[in-house]
């Protein structure tokens, strides 16, 4: 057997890629920069300082405090998920892309799991702007339901699927609706 040929560009040890003369990470490179030399910076602009992006925050966040999913849920402290912004930056800034509000100060981060990051950000129920369904729509879905109404004459009222009845109904989607603060689910 003989030994993997390596990449021909001087001082690279690693094997090539296929048939090709060069490695995978010097394919990489002339194939997006044309360059085979390029470096990387450590970081880039848009990760720097107060000008940092809402995704390169996140990307601290990591690199500071590790992986969300290795700390426990600050809401109810089941394992957690993602980095939650609390709110409260006097300097805060609002992504572009999706208009959440951030921060480039990690003081202002917390671990939650993505019912109480959901919960915390507001955008559950009535408070996503996508949500076809309201809280008294859920409750007469389930009463309906309860009634012997079919999920498909339900589905076709609300403009939703018929699996969507059933998982509000088992209480899988907007499972918060019709309990108390103490924990009590309300028939």
């Amino acid at each position: 057997m003989t030994a993997p040929q390596i990449c021909v560009v001087e001082g690279c040890e690693k094997p090539r890629k296929g048939r090709r003369s060069l490695c995978s990470m010097h394919v990489s490179r002339w194939s997006r920069r044309r360059d085979l030399h390029y470096e990387k910076p450590e970081h880039s602009h848009n990760w720097i300082g107060d000008a940092a992006t809402y995704n390169a925050v996140h990307q601290r966040l990591r690199l500071d405090r590790g992986s969300a999913a290795s700390w426990c849920c600050s809401g109810c402290s089941c394992p957690a998920a993602q980095w939650s912004y609390v709110g409260g930056d006097p300097n805060e800034k609002t992504d572009k892309s999706n208009q959440c509000g951030y921060s480039t100060d990690l003081d202002f981060y917390t671990p939650r799991c993505r019912a109480c990051h959901v919960l915390a950000d507001g955008w559950h129920g009535e408070g996503n702007p996508n949500a076809k369904l309201t809280r008294a729509d859920v409750e007469a879905i389930r009463e309906a339901v309860a009634l012997g109404i079919t999920t498909g004459v339900l589905a076709a009222q609300y403009d939703v699927s018929t699996s969507t009845i059933r998982l509000i109904v088992r209480r899988k989607r907007y499972g918060y609706v019709g309990v108390s603060p103490t924990g009590e689910i309300s028939s």
